[in-house]
């Protein structure tokens, strides 16, 4: 399951990653509204990739022996709400945003 949702996670930070930087330009000659967008979703990429990498280096310390199981535990609790707190502020944006169409208009 932890597999599942790892490659899950880092599939959708690859999408993001890959989806901001098509737009990064666009969005930084735009401005406001899309370009906070834009660095929300390398927020959310940035923040999908350190939980991968989080995880990695937790199984591998925990298999060689540096850490033992409960810190490894432990760590994962911790990193997990810290993510989860990061995480919320640019997803929420993206929700209201869906549900209405933006125009932006050049003085």
């Amino acid at each position: 399951m932890i597999f599942f949702i790892w490659c899950l996670n880092l599939g959708i930070s690859l999408w993001n990653a890959y989806a901001t930087g098509k737009v990064w330009v666009e969005a930084k000659h735009a401005g406001g509204v899309h370009r906070f967008m834009a660095w929300m979703g390398y927020l959310m990429a940035s923040l999908g990739f350190s939980w991968a990498i989080l995880v990695l280096v937790g199984m591998l310390l925990q298999s060689l022996g540096t850490i033992l199981p409960i810190k490894q535990h432990f760590s994962f609790r911790r990193g997990m709400s810290w993510w989860f707190l990061a995480s919320y502020f640019p997803g929420t944006p993206s929700c209201f945003k869906a549900g209405r169409t933006l125009t932006v208009t050049t003085p």
